[in-house]
């Protein structure tokens, strides 16, 4: 299982290496278990805006998958404006895929969403930031 956990991070340092919308790594801090893990990062972008990503994931042995268990993928502008965060922080009841969320352009436009995970996330940076 530890196998499926180091691939999974090695997947992740892949995405954010031939991303072309990632200038630099900024701050990068992980920690794997036979069981689990986690990752950090601040991401420095080429439009000057600043992603910070974490995610806690587990194992599942049964299926032998990562499973995202908590996660906030924060993308702001240079002034911290926030641009969009997806996240399943456990409020915003009203929204039908509680807890996952995504704040689109401010905290207070809240819209459904889905499970993500950081590699999902580097690529559809990839295709926010280069539209």
């Amino acid at each position: 299982m530890l196998m499926v956990i180091q691939e999974y991070c090695v997947d992740i340092e892949a995405a954010v290496a031939l991303s072309p919308v990632i200038r630099n790594i900024l701050e990068y801090k992980t920690r794997i278990t036979e069981c689990g893990g986690y990752v950090r990062m601040k991401l420095a972008l080429v439009n000057d805006d600043v992603t910070e990503l974490f995610e806690y994931f587990s194992i599942d042995e049964a299926m032998c998958n990562i499973v995202t268990e908590k996660y906030s993928y924060h993308w702001q502008s240079p002034a911290g404006e926030i641009r969009k965060r997806w996240d399943n922080a456990p409020h915003h009841r009203e929204i039908e895929t509680y807890p996952h969320h995504l704040h689109d352009g401010s905290e207070d436009n809240v819209k459904p969403s889905q499970v993500i995970g950081m590699v999902e996330i580097v690529t559809l940076l990839n295709e926010l930031v280069l539209s």
